[in-house]
């Protein structure tokens, strides 16, 4: 049982090992490659995922403006429209699961490290909420105290207890 133990934990060294050894090898071709050291400027996005930036989307130009790339990637809300009322649902999450996941993952480092900033004093709050993912992530449409996209803020007498807001939508989320 023992020598099991033991060979198990040797694949997982040797595993790990090969791990950091491509990673180095990615991390290299990353260095070399000016776009990629352009996108490794940009806070949250690291040599990983700069890579993976350039290996899915390639030089970018069948993509008009940002906008189109963060659909792609599957960023963008959902929506849906009858007549004159919009409505708009969760992320679309289409395109590339992997690089969507590396983009959240930066988002969420960003947030957390503007948090520790400001609980340490050093500037402002951003990323002060109660959700730890990026809006864009995390559903800030359906917040009550957020703007819809394209909308406006609820006023003070729609949010009023009894209105029908109120009802529709229970209790406010701070």
């Amino acid at each position: 049982m023992l020598s099991v133990v033991r060979l198990m934990l040797q694949q997982i060294d040797q595993r790990r090992a090969a791990s950091a050894a491509i990673e180095a090898k990615i991390m290299a071709v990353a260095k070399a490659d000016p776009a990629m050291r352009r996108l490794a400027t940009i806070p949250g996005i690291g040599g990983l995922t700069a890579h993976a930036i350039v290996t899915a989307i390639g030089d970018g130009k069948q993509f008009a403006s940002s906008r189109d790339v963060a659909a792609w990637c599957g960023l963008t809300p959902r929506g849906a429209s009858s007549g004159l009322k919009r409505r708009h649902g969760g992320i679309s999450r289409q395109g590339d699961i992997r690089l969507r996941k590396l983009l959240a993952l930066g988002a969420r480092t960003i947030i957390r490290s503007a948090r520790s900033r400001a609980a340490r004093g050093h500037g402002g709050g951003a990323g002060t909420g109660r959700q730890d993912r990026p809006h864009c992530l995390g559903g800030a449409h359906r917040r009550h105290d957020l703007p819809a996209a394209g909308g406006r803020r609820p006023t003070p007498a729609s949010l009023a207890p009894g209105s029908r807001r109120q009802a529709r939508c229970g209790r406010l989320r701070g």
